[in-house]
């Protein structure tokens, strides 16, 4: 028996001849990524594909994809995007995501200990070049915000996260 497939809305096909013209249209993709989302995975992937080749510093899409294969269970699948999208995009969310992926697997503290200190000293020309918020490159320097200390309490709040899971 043949799976059913996805019949794309009138909406979302607006949508994708509008990124056809214009692939930096990111209300367009966030239409199209919402409708995705919904399908199977088969059908959302080249959808998340797409839009993060266009947005690869988008962390919110790669985070949603990411959401989107643990619901799936496709373990595998998770550890490929988290491969490619922490070091490159420094969202977070997608951190924070990555600590608890870590410890629902019951990595030991010496794992999520690394997988902080990746995130905390990755390579920081890499990420100046990569993020449009170079200031976010660092998950110890809490304090060393570029906004004047105003999202410190979001690091501290990864640093606390940090702490309770080891």
């Amino acid at each position: 028996m043949a799976l059913p497939t996805w019949q794309k809305s009138h909406r979302y096909l607006r949508m994708e001849a509008r990124v056809a013209s214009n692939r930096l249209d990111s209300e367009a993709w966030m239409v199209m990524l919402s409708e995705a989302q919904l399908q199977l995975p088969a059908d959302y992937r080249p959808v998340f594909e797409a839009c993060v080749t266009a947005f690869p510093d988008a962390g919110c899409c790669w985070k949603q994809w990411v959401e989107l294969e643990l619901r799936a269970r496709d373990l595998e699948q998770v550890e490929l995007l988290f491969t490619r999208c922490l070091i490159r995009c420094p969202h977070l969310g997608l951190w924070r995501l990555y600590l608890l992926y870590l410890k629902e697997l019951g990595k030991p503290p010496d794992e999520l200990t690394q997988a902080y200190e990746v995130g905390s000293k990755a390579d920081a020309p890499l990420l100046r070049s990569s993020c449009p918020c170079p200031h976010l490159h660092s998950l110890h320097r809490a304090g060393a915000a570029r906004d004047g200390g105003r999202g410190r309490g979001r690091w501290t709040a990864v640093a606390g996260l940090r702490e309770a899971l080891l």
